[in-house]
């Protein structure tokens, strides 16, 4: 990130996705587990033959998920500085989004209940004729706001 920030530039925060990012991996992983179990404990070999089957499925299911998830979360970044914001997505295409912060209007930070409870959310940055896409499922995003609007 420091690669494309300006000399006279100071960062006020880094932000990254939140670790929730991983929901669709565990998911998978515990619909893993409980067809292990359920094949390894039932009598029957045509339902243990099927439940092995979902869960070697489901094995994998979870393993892309996991890393799909953390190609997302260790290539997305997040920097607000004194002058702007600066928002990098992506592994093999990149995306960058730049916001002078002389051009935002409003900055929205919705959360869920869940959100609230682990402290993740998705903001939107409004700017003079022009919005962020909302980053969604964004670590602390009060305090990015804070670091935004101040």
């Amino acid at each position: 990130m420091k690669q494309i920030l300006r000399s006279d530039e100071v960062i006020r925060y880094v932000g990254k996705l939140h670790w929730v990012v991983y929901s669709a991996a565990i998911n998978a992983f515990v619909f893993f587990v409980v067809l292990l179990i359920i094949g390894l404990t039932s009598s029957n070999e045509n339902v243990s033959g099927w439940c092995y089957i979902g869960a070697l499925i489901m094995a994998i299911t979870s393993l892309c998920a996991a890393v799909k998830a953390w190609i997302r979360r260790r290539t997305t970044e997040i920097v607000a500085t004194d002058k702007r914001i600066v928002l990098k997505v992506g592994l093999l295409s990149r995306r960058t989004i730049e916001l002078n912060l002389a051009q935002v209007e409003s900055v929205d930070v919705r959360q869920s209940l869940w959100g609230r409870v682990f402290d993740y959310g998705d903001i939107l940055v409004r700017g003079t004729g022009t919005s962020m896409e909302p980053l969604a499922l964004v670590a602390n995003p009060i305090e990015l706001r804070n670091a935004i609007a101040t």
